[in-house]
């Protein structure tokens, strides 16, 4: 035997002097309701505690219908202040053709992913990373669209400035007079400064890895 969530309704059938002359009782099993009302409390709480921002668009005006705190703290604004707002205003104006070829992209591929700048409040601008699902009914009518966004304004600024770190330190190695090299954990080298390769007359190809013992005299090896 085994437990199933039930509803159960009590009725009194009375006499015509009031008296109780029996009880009815309907039982109907709601396991199956409760089940899905739990999943559906589930993906709730997914929603609303996600740290990547959510929303949902309307295809047929390009509105939002709802979206997640997340999705509103992009804009330091609260869920209620951005439900209802054309998704146009949210985007930089630059990035409004790549807005729309990705969206023409995910209804008719279903997905699309891309990079572009958005909007705060106050217009200052955030890089972001989209990932746009267009969703379907059984009769293939488009219902909605779901993006999740990612602020990535951090990340592309720490990458921006790491490649500018190490394009100004080639320089300074490009220009050293001395030979230099840089090795891996495995004791292959995997860099070599331009006064190298000029010296020795090899490509960085030819010399990465183990390819520079090529140019040491056999004697000394």
């Amino acid at each position: 035997s085994s437990l199933i969530d039930s509803s159960v309704n009590l009725y009194c059938l009375r006499q015509p002097d009031g008296a109780s002359k029996e009880i009815i009782a309907t039982f109907q099993d709601v396991s199956a309701l409760n089940r899905t009302e739990r999943e559906l409390n589930q993906w709730a709480d997914a929603f609303r505690y996600c740290a990547h921002g959510i929303a949902l668009g309307n295809p047929l005006d390009n509105t939002i219908l709802a979206c997640n705190p997340a999705y509103a703290r992009l804009f330091d604004c609260e869920p209620d202040q951005i439900i209802g707002t054309p998704i146009i205003k949210l985007y930089d104006l630059e990035g409004h053709a790549k807005l729309f070829a990705n969206i023409e992209a995910a209804d008719r591929n279903e997905h699309a992913q891309f990079e572009t700048k958005m909007l705060k409040v106050d217009g200052s601008k955030l890089r972001v990373e989209v990932d746009l699902n267009s969703v379907y009914d059984l009769d293939g009518n488009l219902r909605y669209r779901v993006a999740t966004v990612q602020d990535i304004t951090v990340k592309r600024a720490l990458e921006d400035s790491q490649r500018q770190i190490v394009q100004r330190l080639k320089t300074i190695d490009d220009a050293s007079p001395a030979l230099l090299w840089s090795s891996d954990t495995e004791k292959l080298c995997d860099w070599f400064n331009q006064r190298w390769l000029s010296f020795t007359g090899r490509s960085l190809e030819q010399e990465l890895g183990n390819g520079w013992l090529d140019g040491v005299h056999p004697e000394d090896l």
